[in-house]
């Protein structure tokens, strides 16, 4: 039995334990860089994103996740880092040093 579709996409989830999983295993060799599991990727997109000040119901969308609340609870870590930008282009916005 196959797993099912995605609910958004329609998109059937990688079985990274087949061929895609070895492809990617001899990618990371050839090119030398850190290894990273497939799910090492999807956090760091997200996380990339975010920082990137992407909309957390945008990543979230992106992550399929049912609701923002799981992806903010998922990366809060990453939110903290974000407000000194907020608070700065807030300051310039109010008061015209932007």
């Amino acid at each position: 039995m196959s797993a099912p579709a995605h609910r958004l996409t329609g998109v059937l989830p990688i079985d990274v334990r087949g061929a895609v999983k070895k492809d990617f295993e001899a990618l990371i060799k050839a090119t030398e860089v850190k290894r990273i599991t497939f799910h090492g990727l999807r956090h760091a997109s997200a996380t990339l994103l975010l920082q990137a000040g992407i909309p957390v119901h945008a990543v979230s969308e992106r992550l399929g996740h049912k609701g923002a609340d799981i992806t903010m609870n998922v990366y809060a870590h990453v939110l903290p880092s974000m407000h000194e930008e907020i608070r700065t282009e807030l300051s310039g916005l109010l008061y015209g040093t932007r």
